[in-house]
């Protein structure tokens, strides 16, 4: 009863919480957002994903991180920003320093972003679609209730 409601639910968050990352800029190798999933274990709704980084695509980064250089190599390459490998490795180190400055997003990330944000993520979407999550969930309870019901009640018409 409840478990149906929740795997609704939890494929609702889902889907909502890779458009958000995608509306957000945040598709590269598309890791991060395939990786989101969710499981219903004993009436708990879990929605999560293995990479470490979602925090960091949540949160942003504070001034003085230093971001691994292999990792913004990859994402260099991944976007296409910059091509061959002196190249590719200038603009990681420009990036880098960046982020050390300014801290992330950076204020040239924004140009990756259809909806304006970078950051919070997964705030928006809570923020956006607890409503919709909770009537989800009332229906489906709903609907099983009605099942049960029904199904008694033609149970009770064929004894007599």
């Amino acid at each position: 009863m409840l478990s149906e409601g929740l795997e609704l639910a939890g494929a609702f968050l889902v889907d909502k919480l890779k458009e958000e990352l995608t509306q957000q800029g945040h598709r590269a190798t598309g890791e991060l957002i395939d990786s989101i999933n969710y499981k219903v274990d004993g009436g708990v709704l879990y929605v999560q994903t293995p990479k470490d980084y979602v925090k960091a695509m949540e949160n942003g980064l504070p001034k003085g991180h230093k971001v691994p250089i292999s990792a913004l190599i990859r994402w260099i390459e991944v976007k296409g920003i910059a091509s061959g490998d002196v190249e590719v490795k200038q603009a990681a180190w420009a990036i880098r320093a960046a982020i050390i400055r300014e801290g992330s997003p950076t204020k040239g990330a924004f140009k990756y972003t259809s909806n304006s944000r970078r950051t919070g993520f997964a705030e928006v979407v809570i923020d956006q679609y607890t409503k919709k999550v909770l009537l989800i969930i009332q229906q489906q309870i709903g609907k099983s209730i009605r099942n049960i019901i029904s199904n008694e009640v033609k149970y009770i018409n064929s004894i007599n």
